[in-house]
């Protein structure tokens, strides 16, 4: 066998292992997104006024691919994955009444998001929502 043939063994021997292991992670959906998760993580914070409790806020989500689904629970997240590309919508409710809704459009469901909600207490007892996105698709913003 020459030097030639030789090295062309063990680049193909090394080239399908490398493949083999590949494909053994990205059979694995779950550990696919948690590695997406843990490199492009969305988040929300909240700024509230202090006649405000966090534990009453909730925070729904839902796409063109899939229904209302709650990602913040009494204030704290629930574990939920929420990437997804496409127009995403979120809904904020305080005490289970809703105060506030926004979305945008994700060209790229890898994009990571910061989501800053803000709630203060009026005069009436109304509550004014606000919210800062920031993130490469902050600025897609959808009614």
């Amino acid at each position: 066998m020459t030097k030639r043939k030789v090295l062309a063994y063990i680049l193909t021997i090394v080239l399908a292992l490398g493949l083999a292991v590949f494909i053994y992670y990205l059979i694995s959906l779950k550990r696919f997104y948690d590695v997406r998760e843990s490199l492009n993580k969305n988040s929300f914070d909240f700024v509230i006024s202090d006649d405000l409790q966090k534990d009453k806020i909730d925070v729904y989500w839902s796409t063109d691919y899939k229904h209302l689904k709650k990602i913040i629970s009494s204030g704290k997240q629930t574990g939920l994955k929420y990437k997804e590309y496409g127009k995403n919508t979120f809904i904020v409710t305080y005490d289970q009444d809703t105060v506030g809704r926004f979305g945008y459009f994700k060209f790229n469901n890898w994009h990571s998001h910061q989501h800053i909600v803000k709630l203060t207490k009026t005069d009436h007892s109304i509550i004014d929502f606000k919210v800062e996105i920031y993130g490469p698709d902050a600025k897609n913003k959808i009614k």
